[in-house]
């Protein structure tokens, strides 16, 4: 049980965008898992904290600093969500025609409640 205690007591340190180093960032799409692994300094160990449904949170074992991000079912659902995640698509590797697919499949009400969605969680202070 404390094992448990231990996890739930994590508070993740969140680096700020100027923090980040974009050159470093290593951003991976598993297609047959659906899962798109955002690295901020390239791969390195970390354990998985789950925010939602689908975004998990990277973290240093030790540190507890946020090292990347896990968006699991990302063209199934997360980006229909989050709209604003199809900007990570073509970097990730997935071809222009399946994104343009993927595009006119969100109808534009959809697409704007999820980006409202995500600007007033961006506007909330994160709890874990």
């Amino acid at each position: 049980m404390a094992e448990m205690t231990d996890v739930l007591a994590i508070d993740p340190i969140m680096p700020s965008a100027e923090q980040l180093d974009f050159d470093r960032m290593v951003i991976n799409y598993d297609r047959d898992a659906d899962i798109l692994l955002i690295h901020f300094d390239g791969p390195r160990p970390a354990v998985i904290l789950d925010v939602d449904d689908h975004l998990s949170l990277g973290l240093d074992p030790v540190s507890h600093e946020v090292v990347g991000l896990q968006i699991e079912a990302y063209l199934l659902a997360a980006v229909f969500k989050r709209p604003q995640l199809m900007g990570l698509a073509q970097v990730a590797g997935i071809p222009d025609d399946e994104i343009d697919a993927i595009r006119g499949w969100m109808q534009p009400a959809v697409v704007a409640q999820g980006t409202i969605r995500s600007l007033l969680d961006a506007l909330r202070p994160h709890t874990v």
